[in-house]
């Protein structure tokens, strides 16, 4: 519960930095109720010309002002000015406490801020003491370079003699020696740094990595090791996603915008074309083939794990709603602190994808119905949102932010990775395996199958033209409700005593079960028949 400052400061309990309901003269606050205006201050200027990052920072140190409930680890309670203001005593004993506690570099960085905070006191037509009578450490500033140990000393590069000329029939591995060479000829004639020439080295490091995996999951073959007549736009899309995940994908793109630039340079230099264009944008992973690395198949949640997957999202979204409320966020600004949240929020039972979600306007909106005017298939479709709770969510975004989109203003991609992450957090809390946001939609279907949803309603609630993507795709390894139906009927058909007249073998089997006294369907006939060693445990 929120305390408010008291008038005449009585110790460190006394306030905790909240503005009072009144307004006060500068001249009677204390250190936290300046702290307080002083951090409503910079919160105005949010997003213009302090970033929210800083923000944060600033807020962080100046909350080291009550560090502790002991009398030399909190000043909050001092006043600015006056009789009843601080002394340099009183900085000392706190700063002193704060090395003790925190350490010398959160000790000195929240001394600074509270420089800034009697500058802003200042600016109040104030006097206050000054407080450079701390010295800065001696050891404050370190480089980071030191800080991280001694530079590693780059290795002499070798240099290259005479290459035979190129063909064809040449492999990448020469192609690029022969940009090495030319390289270290401009770095002579100094028109290329040393830097570049080592980056050129490494990227030759890079081509010796196989191109893709082999069906039996055995590193391919490496790509400087191809012909230039061998090498096709597979080989360097499969050399491309090996090293984006063994590397990173940054480094991969940099590698590839490289080699297109040698093969570019071969068949200008060389005047013999390629019978592929090194150009050519790179295909998209698919499920088999290509790169060797298939994507990954979906993971429904099952029904049981929705109420738990569920009930964490709703404590991320309460606690989400909390910290804008201690911000003082209003309007289109909450709307923005939730928007991923609440997104993760709608999204979870309305079997719809994340990127049509992240494009909702608040014109969409039609009660709990949300009308999507382009789709991934280029239709318009409705989605409904039958979860009381979520409707009323995006009601309440839609009275926020009032006109454009309904979650804030950031872009469809930024928004969906944020869902994505939150997602992973709410799986943590239930404590289930992380999942991606697109198995949500996969888990929509699969719960619509085993209820008992007719196959055609559900491709119109997901957007679906074709059945085959329905049930193949999307509802692979469900258990369809319409199946077991179907089984049975199946089996009632067929031990269905429908003709009176059996032949003499099924009388006899008949006779056999009366005299043994038992029914043809009684399940203790099979304790009679398997002996017990033979039930494995």
């Amino acid at each position: 519960m929120a305390v408010q400052p008291n008038t005449t400061p009585s110790g460190p309990a006394s306030t905790h930095g909240v503005a009072p309901d009144e307004p006060r003269s500068p001249q009677n606050w204390t250190i936290g109720e300046a702290r307080a205006h002083y951090l409503a201050e910079l919160e105005s200027r949010d997003g213009k010309d302090l970033t929210h990052g800083s923000l944060n920072q600033i807020r962080c140190r100046l909350n080291k002002l009550t560090c502790c409930d002991r009398e030399d680890g909190c000043i909050a309670h001092i006043g600015v000015t006056g009789p009843t203001g601080y002394r340099p005593e009183h900085i000392r004993r706190w700063y002193d406490h704060m090395v003790d506690c925190r350490g010398w570099k959160v000790a000195w960085t929240s001394l600074v801020m509270f420089r800034g905070l009697l500058e802003f006191v200042r600016r109040r037509d104030v006097e206050c003491a000054d407080i450079d009578y701390i010295k800065r450490p001696a050891a404050m500033p370190v480089p980071p370079s030191q800080r991280r140990g001694p530079r590693k000393v780059k290795q002499p590069l070798p240099r290259l003699a005479s290459l035979p000329p190129l063909s064809l029939s040449s492999t990448v591995r020469l192609c690029v020696q022969h940009l090495l060479l030319d390289s270290q000829q401009r770095v002579d004639a100094e028109e290329l740094t040393e830097s570049t020439l080592h980056s050129y080295h490494w990227f030759a490091k890079k081509l010796e990595l196989p191109a893709g995996l082999n069906p039996d999951g055995t590193p391919g073959p490496a790509l400087a090791s191809l012909t230039l007549e061998e090498l096709s736009h597979a080989y360097i899309s499969d050399w491309y996603y090996y090293i984006s995940r063994t590397v990173s994908k940054s480094a991969a793109a940099l590698l590839l915008k490289r080699l297109r630039f040698v093969l570019i340079n071969f068949v200008r230099n060389q005047r013999v074309p390629l019978t592929w264009d090194p150009t050519e944008r790179l295909r998209k992973q698919t499920r088999v083939g290509g790169c060797g690395y298939p994507r990954k198949d979906p993971q429904p949640f099952q029904v049981k794990e929705l109420g738990s997957l569920r009930r964490a999202v709703d404590l991320l979204l309460n606690e989400r709603f909390r910290l804008a409320r201690r911000r003082g966020y209003r309007g289109r600004k909450l709307a923005h602190f939730v928007g991923p949240v609440a997104a993760l929020r709608v999204v979870l039972f309305a079997g719809a994808r994340i990127g049509e979600i992240c494009g909702i306007r608040v014109e969409h909106l039609r009660g709990n119905a949300v009308f999507l005017p382009v789709t991934k298939t280029g239709d318009s479709r409705w989605i409904y949102l039958e979860d009381p709770d979520a409707a009323a969510l995006a009601d309440l975004l839609a009275k926020l932010v009032i006109e454009g989109p309904l979650f804030g203003s950031r872009n469809g991609k930024t928004l969906g990775a944020l869902v994505c992450k939150w997602l992973r957090t709410a799986c943590m809390l239930a404590g289930l395996d992380k999942r991606r946001t697109h198995d949500l939609r996969h888990t929509y279907v699969h719960v619509g199958l085993e209820t008992g949803v007719r196959l055609k309603r559900l491709m119109l609630a997901v957007g679906h033209t074709s059945a085959k993507t329905t049930l193949k795709i999307y509802g692979a390894g469900a258990q369809i409700w319409e199946a077991r139906e179907a089984t049975k009927q199946i089996a009632a058909a067929a031990f269905a005593d429908s003709d009176p007249e059996d032949s003499a073998d099924r009388a006899d089997d008949r006779n056999w079960f009366a005299q043994a006294g038992m029914r043809p369907t009684d399940p203790t006939l099979w304790a009679h028949i398997v002996a017990p060693e033979m039930v494995a445990v």
